[in-house]
């Protein structure tokens, strides 16, 4: 009998935005367990492509250079590594901000 083994992903999170300056804002959330860390993901139109502003291991990142003037629509998801795969877990709600 062969026994087969899945990855228990972390589950998807709700964060916030918080404008600091007309070209910069903090997103901020609380941890997902069983999370390695957190992949930011950032559009310029709501149902655009998405662009991943990079991988975080703590609970904010700032992101900085956003136009003045612009809505910017953002998505957080948690990932885990699994030995040396890595697997996401559900995207959180879009959130939006406006610099």
């Amino acid at each position: 009998m062969k026994v087969q083994t899945f990855p228990i992903l972390p589950k998807k999170i709700s964060f916030q935005l918080k404008k600091l300056t007309k070209s910069s804002a903090r997103a901020y959330w609380k941890e997902a367990p069983g999370a390695t860390g957190y992949e930011i993901l950032y559009s310029s139109t709501e149902k655009g492509s998405y662009q991943s502003i990079g991988y975080h291991q703590s609970l904010d990142c700032i992101v900085e250079k956003l136009e003045f003037g612009y809505i910017y629509y953002f998505n957080i998801r948690p990932y885990v590594y699994i030995g040396s795969k890595l697997y996401y877990g559900g995207l959180s709600k879009v959130v939006s901000i406006k610099m």
